[in-house]
């Protein structure tokens, strides 16, 4: 279970864990939550390279279905405990091939802004509304107010007043287009 993982990270027992999550990641194969913990563990204990090489054999033994909720959570670690340029680089392949699912989006932002990078998640944002505004991609009416929304909550928490008037503008300039 989780409480024995747990009780199972100190540095004297992490063999012990690892022969755990072995055992755990053969035995539950299709539960994602068993191959989170895994690369949970490994990122807690620095051991960044064998939490990559575990991901790739999670997506391997995870159904289809489970891999854009593993992905997101893996990501989530890579920002938390690894590398945040990693963790950047499997959001943004999550971002990518999924464009329409702004919940995986705004929760790369929260961890952009979280872990400092204002200015990252400001160009994501610039770069998502240009691409709508410009034709490439497509978001519904609603969705783009909850973009605006977000955009303007993060100027308002972390940005100046003229970057907040910069959001109304083009949210303004969005509406005038699309009308």
């Amino acid at each position: 279970s989780r409480q024995q993982v747990k009780a199972s990270t100190t540095p004297d027992s992490v063999a012990r864990a690892d022969a755990m999550f072995a055992k755990m990641c053969k035995k539950f194969k299709s539960k994602k939550k068993v191959w989170i913990a895994h690369v949970q563990f490994l990122l807690e204990v620095s051991r960044q390279q064998e939490a990559h090489e575990l991901l790739k054999r999670a997506l391997l033994s995870l159904p289809t279905y489970k891999h854009v909720e593993a992905m997101t959570r893996f990501a989530q670690l890579e920002f938390e405990l690894g590398s945040a340029e990693r963790g950047r680089t499997l959001f943004d392949g999550l971002t990518t091939k999924n464009p329409k699912r702004l919940d995986l989006f705004f929760v790369y932002l929260d961890k952009e802004v979280k872990f400092g990078d204002v200015t990252a998640a400001r160009h994501s944002i610039e770069k998502r509304v240009e691409a709508v505004t410009d034709g490439k991609r497509k978001l519904s009416d609603k969705q783009m107010k909850s973009l605006f929304k977000k955009w303007y909550r993060i100027e308002e928490e972390h940005g100046t007043e003229e970057s907040c008037q910069r959001v109304k503008e083009a949210a303004r300039a969005f509406v005038e287009r699309t009308s």
